[in-house]
């Protein structure tokens, strides 16, 4: 497992230097190179080559740059006191109600048909919303524009006061690290460590995020109410997908970041599992006061959320406010 740091910072350094590997828990996993990873948000393989294979995967898993010390953008910094109710998070959502802001957005994929057309939206701090629409639609689109994975070809895109959209690359990435919480379809979970390693991912790959005593509980604690306590040491590759998507969630609330974007979070799960998985999601988010966005194509989980958009009003040229 991760070793916990106490006290006063232990350790210093670009997040390449990783705890060693017999102080993890560690599976067997089939070996591969990082030219066999698939390329994800714009990270090219060759820039892992020679990097430990841990540190290879988590760079793809989050997209953050090997070295992401050399370069550190002026952003909010993830301190471990934030990671409960925050009084500086609570004041900045009273100071400014919004959350998200899109004005005059416009992306395309290239020698494609989709078009994906917002003149204006805002979504306040604090706000459940579900986005609403078929699979295959692209609701995942607009979530990796706001999480700045995707950048639009014209107009802005702010979360929390920032704009995401203008930021570079390297920025882009620190900032989702730091301020946004995320549920993947896919998961993308760790195949060799352990339930609980994966849920404390964060914590091992930039220095702003130290693991501690507290945070560990935190990761026990959401396990549990997943009714995942009893394997938080088991591999990942014994529990089923439904089981996954559950770790996956623990992960994204782990840092009780600024807004979450869930991407079909109950996708995998039985009706009574998805239910208990919503309910999670926004008292998590109730508790420390962030902002939620999920994209969903379940319409009976609709009624548990403040606000309703239909996806197909983002595919037309009309103002959603």
């Amino acid at each position: 497992m991760f070793r916990e740091e106490k006290g006063q910072e232990t350790t210093s350094g670009p997040v390449a230097d990783l705890q060693p590997a017999a102080q993890l828990t560690r599976y067997p996993v089939k070996k591969e190179t990082a030219t066999q990873l698939p390329r994800l948000n714009g990270i090219d393989a060759g820039i892992l080559q020679g990097i430990p294979a841990i540190l290879q995967r988590v760079c793809w898993v989050f997209a953050v740059p090997a070295d992401p010390a050399a370069s550190q953008p002026h952003l909010p910094r993830c301190d471990n006191q934030l990671y409960t109710v925050s009084p500086s998070h609570s004041a900045c959502c009273q100071r400014n109600n919004v959350m998200i802001s899109i004005q005059q957005l416009l992306f395309e994929y290239p020698a494609s048909s989709f078009r994906l057309q917002i003149p204006s939206l805002q979504i306040r701090s604090g706000e459940h919303t579900a986005v609403a629409g078929p699979s295959g639609s692209g609701k995942t689109t607009l979530l990796n524009l706001l999480a700045g994975i995707l950048v639009p070809c014209s107009g802005s895109v702010s979360v929390a006061s920032t704009t995401v959209s203008a930021l570079n690359p390297s920025h882009r990435r620190l900032f989702r690290l730091q301020q946004i919480g995320q549920v993947f379809q896919d998961f993308q979970l760790l195949d060799y460590l352990s339930v609980v390693d994966n849920v404390l991912l964060p914590c091992r790959i930039h220095p702003s995020v130290r693991l501690t005593s507290s945070l560990r509980s935190r990761a026990l604690e959401l396990l549990e109410q997943v009714g995942l306590a009893t394997a938080a040491d088991r591999s990942i590759t014994r529990l089923s997908q439904g089981e996954r998507q559950r770790v996956a969630l623990c992960r994204a609330l782990l840092l009780s970041p600024q807004l979450i974007l869930a991407d079909e979070p109950t996708g995998n799960l039985d009706s009574a599992n998805a239910q208990r998985m919503i309910q999670l999601l926004i008292s998590e988010t109730n508790r420390s006061g962030a902002t939620l966005i999920m994209v969903t194509h379940d319409s009976s989980l609709l009624p548990q959320f403040e606000r309703v958009i239909p996806f197909e009003s983002f595919l037309r040229p009309e103002a959603v406010t």
